[in-house]
């Protein structure tokens, strides 16, 4: 097996998540979350609600309809309801933070300066959206 390269010591160790909260987005998560922290960098995680000001297609509504409401809303709660969690044990985003002591910015849109105010007080070298739909159009770093 080979072996990672360690990160060079005067890199930052931080990375921004913009994450949904949706199945897909915490399985990935759940799947990475431990081998991010067993290698030294720290996930601050950022909320933003998913919001659009078009009208999807009606088969994107159709799909919409299978994940938010049939999988989020019935089929996720009742498997976490479970005592059996052998096939479903997904962390939600609050319950990673606990564990790992990680940072949970909320903001009301990417393009808030108040979250660009808090991301700056973070040594960052890097930021990713996870499923978070909104738009990126300028620099979250200055």
């Amino acid at each position: 097996m080979q072996q990672e390269a360690p990160m060079p010591h005067n890199l930052p160790k931080n990375i921004v998540i913009f994450v949904g909260e949706d199945n897909t987005s915490l399985q990935i998560l759940n799947a990475s979350i431990h081998k991010m922290i067993s290698i030294g960098i720290t996930p601050i995680f950022v909320r933003v609600p998913a919001k659009s000001n078009h009208t999807p297609c009606l088969d994107l509504l159709r799909y919409q309809f299978y994940e938010s409401e049939l999988i989020q809303k019935n089929i996720v709660p009742y498997i976490q309801s479970s005592p059996d969690t052998r096939y479903f044990a997904l962390q939600t985003i609050q319950q990673m933070a606990e564990r790992y002591a990680l940072p949970i910015l909320e903001a009301k849109s990417v393009k808030d300066q108040d979250l660009l105010d808090q991301l700056n007080q973070y040594d960052f070298i890097g930021a990713f959206s996870l499923r978070c739909f909104q738009i990126f159009k300028k620099n979250i770093r200055r």
